[in-house]
């Protein structure tokens, strides 16, 4: 993974930090080693805006990484409609 841009476009330390939670996301076992714990947590599509979903999603980013645990979204469908074709579509 690459961040785009030079360094003074970025805010400091932001290919770092994008690189980091990439690698931790992403482990390169693909997930299949004994040692990994994952932290799942249901998404709430409520009425809300925006803004919430963004600050939820980055609360739980936070608390998974401070676990050393790897998020996994259940119930996430942002991309699940017939706008988003292709061979890992579900509708």
């Amino acid at each position: 993974m690459q961040v785009e841009g030079a360094d003074e476009d970025n805010l400091a330390m932001t290919r770092r930090v994008q690189r980091d939670l990439w690698l931790h996301q992403h482990p390169k076992d693909e997930c299949r080693g004994p040692s990994h714990k994952f932290l799942i947590a249901k998404w709430v599509d409520g009425d809300v805006g925006l803004g919430a979903q963004l600050n939820w999603v980055a609360g739980a980013l936070a608390m998974a990484v401070k676990e050393n645990r790897i998020l996994l979204l259940k119930g996430f469908s942002r991309a699940d409609h017939s706008g988003c074709k292709g061979a890992g579509h579900i509708l």
